[in-house]
């Protein structure tokens, strides 16, 4: 038994303003999913993309901001600054706890053992033209995941990546080599969710690989409203012109919740996926990371969930090595990956570490005049970070808590930006 995803629990559009902003409008018959851009003028007084956990806790409490679509908004703010723990209790502010399974279907899951999630998709995707992974938009490890793929894949002929975040604007992606936020030049914006670090991190490691990362969100403006139906079409045109501009393509895809269901959704009609194997005949390997992820809390969590005893990313997979796609009778993806329950080390989520590719460092010579709280950013070195997503971000309490920046090996540069408005900077190297 599963719950319905946001995307098909809030009926609203998410516009892109060139300032970056997030601006939510209900509007019954749209679709959750990824703001996409307008030409609309930008805000006299854009807010701030990075906020303090405070700040984003106020927020979601402030008796005009109590609706699901606040608790979205407010989650993707706490994902943006690396706090994970405070992104699933913003997530979860309105969940409702799903029905428990019942027996035939808790015996039906039963026949099913966890196998590595990585082992497995790597080698099915040799037989495939189109992976799609799914995420929730509030929860970096689906983008750890799928970075943790890519090199793989690379190996295996993908060559073309796509993301539903992307802003097509953004021409100079592929020769700058990452992705770029900023409040004042939309232009340069590379997407929205892509300024939270880990989406970052996923775009720069495509593009260091040699793939082509492309934009295929659909095109409209706020005088021309898109219907869901409509939105759902032209993602897939726009990956069917991949396809045909590349006869031998073979691509790998990133996108929210429901847009990788091969089957039909209440007011779409067929989601992206499905759309994608209607107009170009090729079936895509659909990969739902989102159903089978912890919660804040276990009694939100999926009840397949607290099934699964496993201690790293999994499927399930039975004795004819079929794979666990959902509840019986159910066709919405391929196969579903579980992700253990996170373990926390130097104060942030193990997944970050990307199995000891990262290395922890932590703070020395903090400036005695830092304001708490306080946020600390670091960028590459070879990057512009006046453009620049940061490749890690920690917001830190006190001068010694124990919270760690996850890097890679190389050098850094740290932007602190105290509560009181300042900011000062270090150079780092990560050994």
């Amino acid at each position: 038994m599963d719950g319905p995803s946001p995307t098909r629990c809030a009926l609203r559009r998410l516009i892109l303003l060139p300032t970056c902003l997030l601006v939510l409008t209900l509007v019954a018959g749209a679709v959750v999913g990824t703001p996409v851009p307008s030409q609309a003028q930008p805000s006299p007084t854009p807010e701030p993309l990075y906020q303090f956990s405070y700040v984003i806790r106020q927020r979601l409490q402030a008796p005009a901001s109590a609706q699901p679509a606040q608790a979205q908004e407010a989650a993707v703010a706490a994902s943006f600054i690396g706090d994970y723990a405070l992104a699933l209790e913003c997530m979860d502010s309105f969940a409702t706890p799903l029905p428990r399974l019942s027996p035939a279907d808790s015996l039906y899951f039963r026949r099913f053992a966890p196998r590595s999630a990585h082992a497995y998709i790597i080698e099915r995707a040799r037989h495939e033209r189109i992976v799609l992974l799914n995420e929730a938009h509030h929860v970096p490890l689906h983008r750890v995941f799928t970075l943790s793929l890519l090199a793989d894949l690379y190996a295996q002929g993908y060559r073309y990546f796509g993301a539903e975040t992307l802003n097509g604007d953004d021409r100079t992606l592929m020769r700058r080599g990452y992705a770029a936020t900023t409040l004042t030049d939309y232009y340069l914006n590379t997407g929205y969710y892509s300024a939270e670090p880990q989406y970052g991190n996923l775009i720069h490691e495509a593009l260091r690989l040699g793939f082509t990362v492309f934009a295929y969100e659909a095109q409209f403006n706020a005088q021309t409203p898109l219907s869901a139906r409509e939105r759902e079409m032209q993602q897939a045109r726009h990956i069917q012109q991949i396809l045909a501009a590349d006869p031998t393509a073979k691509v790998v895809l990133q996108a929210g919740y429901d847009h990788i269901r091969e089957d039909s959704v209440e007011g779409w009609g067929r989601a992206m996926a499905g759309r994608v194997r209607e107009f170009t005949g090729i079936n895509p390997f659909t990969i739902n990371q989102e159903k089978l992820t912890e919660k804040s809390a276990p009694r939100w969590e999926n009840p397949y969930y607290r099934l699964v005893l496993a201690q790293e990313p999994s499927v399930l997979v039975d004795a004819q090595g079929q794979a666990f796609s959902g509840p019986p009778g159910t066709a919405y993806f391929d196969v579903r990956v579980y992700h253990p329950p996170t373990r926390y080390e130097y104060g942030r989520p193990h997944w970050l570490q990307l199995a000891g590719r990262r290395k922890p460092y932590f703070l020395k010579r903090l400036p005695p005049s830092l304001t708490y709280p306080c946020l600390v950013f670091a960028y590459r070195a070879q990057e512009d970070a006046r453009l620049a997503v940061a490749a890690d971000i920690i917001e830190l309490n006190t001068a010694t808590e124990g919270k760690a920046l996850l890097l890679e090996p190389g050098p850094y540069r740290l932007r602190l930006q105290s509560s009181n408005g300042t900011s000062t900077y270090q150079k780092i190297r990560v050994k």
